[in-house]
């Protein structure tokens, strides 16, 4: 909200990538990204690459980074179902949490 009037809505992942308004992109700027982007706003549309374990579409970024320090694969990401949906890869990780 921006001199009472409402500049956006939607969820916090919305506003953080997707700002309606400079205004909004700057309210937003210095929320750290890991605590709010899921792993579905970064992965990779690829469900065949080869993984190492999995994760769930809905989880934080910070809460799966550091399975990612280690593992040697991406991880699989999967739906609230259990179908794979796509692959996290540490580059997508790494470029959340560095700012790229």
């Amino acid at each position: 909200m921006k001199d009472g009037r409402i500049e956006q809505t939607g969820t916090p992942e919305d506003l953080v990538m997707r700002p309606a308004t400079d205004y909004v992109a700057e309210f937003t700027r210095d929320v750290p990204k890991a605590k709010v982007l899921t792993v579905a706003a970064i992965m990779d549309r690829d469900d065949t690459a080869a993984a190492e374990g999995e994760v769930t579409a809905d989880t934080r970024i910070a809460a799966v980074a550091p399975r990612l320090r280690e593992a040697v694969a991406p991880l699989a990401v999967v739906d609230g179902e259990g179908r794979r949906v796509g692959t996290l890869t540490r580059a997508a990780v790494a470029d959340v949490m560095l700012g790229g």
